[in-house]
């Protein structure tokens, strides 16, 4: 026996039997059971209840005869009284049912506290064909498909009753639809149940709304516009309490909202026509100048026929053929290196032919030896002109953007290689028109003088006044554009799409704003490339293109560091966005102002795209050092943004800690550097440095004066004395050893530390360096600022 719960629909109809069968076998398709169908006849003509049943199948059967016809509402109440269901659906005699429409909202029901549900419909719009005499659905088009908002059902009839699906009780508080409503009983009995129960939309379509002429159309049978609206003031009339002046005015608010949208549209419209009609001309002139190309070629071949037969004519003639025997002794005579012997000769041998054998003879000789001889003999070939080459035009994928785009850049001493990152981005295709915005903080090379080469608008500040939002902020007002690209100095666009494929999801509303990837320069050293595979690629997914927005989690706040980061990954280097946008939210946060701006803006509801299909190259080669900061900044802002706790120890203590791995560190990368070791495999070098790590620094006791190591770093950890603190020397080594275990599998796609020596050693001080700027900020409150310059 099932367990399923059981599921009631009732079908109300009057005088269309053949409609009422195409509604009983939609029911009987539904891939859910157990089903039973309450039929109520409201006053028409009789049915054949047997075919019924039979359509049917193993969908059991109710069925109700009203003496006369008593209105919608009576006829639904009937059904109402005697469904025996779980749960009670309607539907028309009129309408159809997808195969899934049952199961997907009773499962729906079934694993949540709701009590009703609803999915979506198409409108069918049907024509009579009058050769087949059957309607058929000339078009279709989604019906509304908003979701459950209760002030905006008070004013509109905005869900079909037949996508609905209700609990039990739900009918038994509603006492029955209101039979003194003979038209939108169904809208009346939806704000009664909307008022205490909400409704769960389903953003799937599972039904179809059938739209017949006013002859068949049961809700609009006989009945004029005025008497619609009639009947709609009857229903807002009932409900007046409901329609308080806030409602009104939140009503109203996206009444002109949407007055908005379709003015946007209006315009957009406008200007996408007169650019079809741009379109147009330029393919009518192509398509005018392929035509007379074509006939020219079309005269060219002609001419060329008529050229090959006058040739072939040419050659058949006796002049012709006499002339060429001609040609063929004189170059048979003339070819060989020995010339006038070869002469001599044949003059010698054809005057003795001439003298013991006659004219002819010597004639017959001739033309046996000299004029065809397979070996000189040509065939005649007809000339062919190969065809013209194939002009294509290689056209920007989807229309272009005909906007403004003000790219932003912040300089400081960019260098000579300045000139080609403008040049390329100036270069970009697809865009109406690119701005470029260049805000200066006191370069002392060439810089400016590059970028006024390419613009009039840049903008120079001292040194001293650079901020990573304030800067850009600054650049923003400055710009006239209607989207906005950050990027940096050095960042090359990998092709002349960059600017295009990183707007057009803006552009089309699918984004609110969207970054590409950074792919590092060629020139980049070992740490570079593994800092981007690691951090992008595993940790934050930068492997494929991604969206986020609020449909993805409940509550970004109470996800983990690691998730967020991926669902906020907008990044300065390369992020387009809407200058409009970005003028409500701007960049606020000194540090990491980029993944801020993402997580006010997923807050808000706006949704981010990450281009994985979209790049520009940048990268740096920096010394082990600058990790070192560089971590402890973008840490303690990331975690002073999340408000996540950090622990208050001592920040003196954690740099002996720090000074005292250190000195190990150097110790064990020692053997790297001689010769028995140039041929192991790197990933077990590196293993086995940790490994060494792990035991000089349990050691307990200081390492008296370790070998020279990082010169930068060296001078760092030079007046910081090492000290053994066990806790976090052993919290110090366990990150250490995660993030070595990363590098480690990287460096596996090299055959021996020969390949890598160099960039094997410094890429190990840069992962020290790394960690340990994270743990620093992570585990001290007190602000290390020296930490913070030049970062």
């Amino acid at each position: 026996m099932s367990q399923n719960p059981s599921v009631s629909l009732i079908v109300r109809t009057k005088d269309r039997p053949k409609l009422l069968k195409d509604a009983l076998r939609s029911i009987a398709g539904q891939v859910y059971r157990p089903i039973e169908v309450v039929l109520v006849n409201d006053g028409g003509c009789d049915l054949d209840i047997s075919e019924i049943k039979n359509i049917l199948g193993d969908v059991s059967l109710i069925y109700i005869r009203l003496g006369k016809n008593t209105g919608r509402a009576n006829a639904g109440n009937a059904g109402i009284e005697h469904a025996r269901g779980d749960y009670i659906g309607f539907l028309d005699d009129d309408d159809d049912l997808c195969p899934d429409h049952v199961s997907t909202l009773i499962g729906f029901l079934n694993q949540s506290e709701y009590k009703v549900v609803y999915s979506d419909a198409f409108f069918v719009f049907k024509e009579y064909d009058t050769e087949a005499c059957e309607f058929k659905g000339r078009r279709k088009e989604l019906a509304f498909s908003r979701d459950f908002d209760y002030d905006l059902l008070v004013f509109e009839n905005y869900i079909p009753f037949m996508c609905l699906l209700f609990s039990r009780d739900v009918f038994l508080d509603l006492h029955g639809l209101d039979v003194t409503l003979d038209l939108y009983e169904d809208w009346d009995a939806l704000i009664r149940i909307g008022e205490k129960y909400p409704f769960h939309h389903i953003k799937r379509t599972t039904a179809y709304y059938n739209q017949w002429s006013s002859d068949f159309q049961i809700s609009q049978d006989n009945r004029n516009q005025k008497y619609l609206e009639q009947s709609y003031m009857r229903v807002i009339s009932k409900h007046l309490d409901k329609i308080t002046p806030e409602r009104i005015r939140r009503y109203m608010s996206r009444h002109v909202y949407t007055r908005n949208l379709v003015k946007e549209k209006e315009s957009l419209v406008v200007n996408l026509s007169a650019e079809i009609e741009r379109k147009d001309a330029a393919l009518r002139e192509s398509n005018s100048r392929k035509d007379m190309l074509s006939s020219e070629i079309r005269e060219l071949q002609a001419l060329l026929h008529e050229s090959n037969a006058l040739i072939h004519a040419m050659r058949d003639t006796l002049g012709w053929r006499v002339l060429e025997r001609y040609r063929r002794l004189r170059n048979r005579i003339l070819s060989t290196p020995s010339a006038r012997r070869v002469k001599d000769s044949l003059f010698a041998k054809g005057l003795s032919v001439f003298k013991n054998q006659g004219f002819k003879a010597t004639l017959r000789k001739a033309n046996k030896k000299l004029l065809f001889n397979k070996s000189v003999k040509r065939a005649s070939i007809p000339i062919e002109i190969p065809p013209p080459p194939s002009y294509v035009v290689q056209e920007t994928e989807g229309n272009p953007l005909l906007s403004r785009v003000s790219v932003l850049i912040p300089t400081k001493n960019a260098g000579e290689e300045f000139d080609y990152v403008l040049r390329k981005i100036t270069q970009q295709e697809g865009i109406g028109e690119i701005e470029l915005i260049i805000v200066d903080s006191g370069s002392e090379d060439s810089t400016v003088k590059i970028a006024r080469e390419y613009t009039d608008n840049v903008f120079q500040i001292a040194s001293g006044d650079f901020h990573h939002a304030g800067t850009r902020n600054f650049a923003a007002e400055k710009a006239s554009g209607e989207f906005l690209v950050f990027t940096v100095q050095d960042a090359v666009p990998v092709s002349t799409q960059w600017l295009f494929k990183l707007l057009s999801p803006i552009h089309q509303g699918k984004a609110s704003a969207v970054s590409a990837r950074q792919i590092p320069r060629s020139d980049a050293d070992l740490f570079s490339c593994w800092s981007y595979w690691s951090h992008n690629i595993k940790y934050l997914g930068c492997d494929h293109d991604s969206l986020s927005n609020n449909s993805l989690f409940d509550d970004f706040d109470a996800l983990d560091l690691q998730s967020k980061r991926s669902l906020a990954k907008l990044d300065s280097v390369s992020l387009g966005i809407r200058k409009a946008v970005f003028d409500e939210y701007k960049y606020i946060s000194e540090y990491a102002e980029d993944f801020d701006l993402g997580i006010r803006l997923i807050h808000d509801n706006h949704t981010l795209l990450f281009q994985s299909s979209n790049a520009v190259i940048h990268s740096h080669n920096r010394p082990a050092l600058y990790f070192l900061k560089r971590s402890y900044t973008d840490t303690t802002a990331l975690w002073n943004l999340l408000h996540m706790k950090r622990r208050a120890n001592p920040p003196d203590a954690i740099l002996e800690a720090l000074s005292f791995a250190y000195s190990g560190l150097k110790i064990c990368l020692s053997p790297l550097l001689q010769e028995d070791w140039r041929m192991r495999n790197p990933s077990d070098a590196v293993s086995t440095v940790i490994d060494c790590l792990a035991h000089r620094i349990h050691g307990i006791h200081a390492i008296a004066q370790p070998p020279e190591g990082d010169q930068m770093v060296d001078e760092f950890f030079k007046p910081i004395p090492p000290v053994y603190h066990k806790k976090m020397i052993s919290e110090f080594y366990t990150e250490v050893q995660a993030v070595s275990r990363s590098f480690a599998d990287f460096t596996s796609r090299y055959s021996s530390v020969h390949e890598i020596e160099t960039d094997l050693v410094q890429s190990i001080y840069k992962l020290f360096c790394l960690t340990a700027g994270h743990y620093l900020a992570a585990n001290s409150v007190d602000q290390v600022h020296s930490l913070q310059r030049g970062v």
